[in-house]
């Protein structure tokens, strides 16, 4: 297997010949990465996890999974996969550890690891209820244990943290980096929970109307927040301040009574805050106002 798990070449999908929901998208995914696919609703997220499940057909374009084309080794590819797509499926009549019984049986895998991943996601207690007794968070979680049953290399999940509760979003938080680090499981998930992403990927792709138009690491992110920066500082005269430094910082600007900066690097800001000491201003307060993801994602998204 070479470097990505994931990558597609020019894919193409709509479905009807007039609107394409994306057009000509190259995602890529690297071994071992917790990579966050972000976009609007109707922005295609859940289209393309589909076409990497092979779910969906006549698309145009090349769909690879651990080096090989999806379409010519599916039954190889999926034995190494687990998902979960927006709601799952389940036989709600029965109970959890039915719901992993049969799943077993259907995809030929071994009962022992049943025990395994109802401890992980929290189940345990709950294995012998009927499913239609479960809450929604609970059904999620089930969902997760069904797609953990075979070990998978890699982990494709839509909407994971769906209906859980604060805990149960930490908990899950979790058990995917823990799976991440000790096993090196590729994790390929969508989610609106932006800050919850954050936290949790190494790699963000971001979609928008049939677009990919933001692809990389989360350093390279974390680089595009801090170039979009501002420094604000507080001191007992801004506006004799904007006077000494206006001209050796010209992008410095007064913003309701409080100087306002693009951050460029901390040697600068140092240097601009010991300039003003040095000319007898106190100083007050120094603050960055970074960019999060989700002001991030709101300004690429925007039209």
């Amino acid at each position: 297997m070479g470097k990505w798990v994931i990558e597609t070449n020019n894919l193409t999908f709509g479905y009807s010949k007039r609107t394409a929901v994306f057009d000509k998208i190259n995602l890529r995914v690297e071994t071992a990465a917790i990579y966050g696919f972000m976009g609007p609703n109707g922005a295609g997220k859940t289209t393309l996890i589909r076409l990497l499940l092979g779910l969906l057909p006549h698309h145009t374009g090349e769909i690879m999974l651990f080096g090989k084309p999806l379409k010519a080794n599916r039954l190889e590819i999926l034995s190494k996969t687990g998902c979960l797509v927006e709601q799952p499926s389940l036989y709600e009549n029965l109970t959890g550890r039915d719901n992993l019984n049969i799943t077993c049986m259907i995809r030929g895998l071994q009962k022992d690891s049943i025990d395994r991943v109802l401890q992980m996601t929290g189940l345990t207690d709950a294995a012998s209820k009927r499913v239609d007794a479960y809450s929604l968070g609970m059904k999620q979680r089930l969902g997760l244990a069904i797609a953990l049953l075979p070990q998978p290399e890699l982990l494709i999940l839509d909407e994971p943290v769906n209906g859980l509760d604060p805990l149960g979003i930490v908990e899950i938080r979790e058990l995917l980096i823990h799976l991440n680090r000790e096993y090196g499981t590729t994790i390929f998930l969508s989610s609106h929970l932006l800050s919850e992403l954050e936290k949790l990927v190494t790699h963000i792709g971001i979609l928008r109307k049939g677009e990919l138009i933001f692809q990389g690491s989360a350093a390279e992110l974390d680089a595009i927040q801090q170039h979009q920066s501002t420094v604000m500082i507080d001191t007992d005269n801004n506006h004799g301040c904007l006077q000494l430094l206006k001209q050796d910082y010209p992008a410095i600007s007064l913003v309701a009574d409080r100087l306002h900066i693009p951050y460029g690097d901390k040697e600068t800001i140092g240097d601009l805050c010991q300039k003003m000491v040095l000319a007898g201003f106190r100083l007050y307060e120094v603050k960055t106002d970074h960019h999060d993801l989700e002001n991030i994602f709101m300004k690429l998204t925007s039209n």
